[in-house]
């Protein structure tokens, strides 16, 4: 024996559909009528303060996907810093040694004989062979 039952389907009126859909577009209904429901925000405009540190002031994130992101970008600028404070001591070690003449006095004459030089050596040897 088989038992059958009626479901009953309950349809929301067209006219309350019309209201979500508008609301979820962005509308509001007020006395005036419908509107974007930015328009009733008042504009207030930006004031840029004088004598305050920015750097105070940063991003907060709110998903675990905004933190996994900050806290990626956060090491990757502590990485660049360091080869930059690494990169600016080399620098400075090498300006130090070009100053005091570290490296022997070479000159551009004697590196361009020195490659003149192994060219040489070079013909020489395919040439014996």
């Amino acid at each position: 024996m088989t038992k059958i039952t009626r479901h009953q389907v309950y349809h929301l009126p067209r006219i309350l559909i019309e209201k979500l859909a508008l609301c979820h577009m962005g509308l509001r209904k007020d006395e005036k009528g419908w509107s974007f429901k930015y328009e009733h925000v008042p504009k207030v405009e930006e004031v840029k303060p004088i004598g305050v540190d920015k750097s105070k002031y940063y991003f907060k994130p709110q998903s675990e996907f905004e933190k996994f992101v900050v806290d990626l970008l956060k090491k990757q600028d502590d990485k660049l810093s360091k080869l930059q404070k690494s990169l600016s001591g080399l620098h400075r070690k090498l300006d130090y040694a070009l100053r005091i003449n570290a490296f022997g006095g070479t000159s551009e004459d004697d590196t361009e004989g020195e490659e003149n030089k192994t060219d040489e050596e070079f013909i020489e040897i395919s040439d014996s062979e």
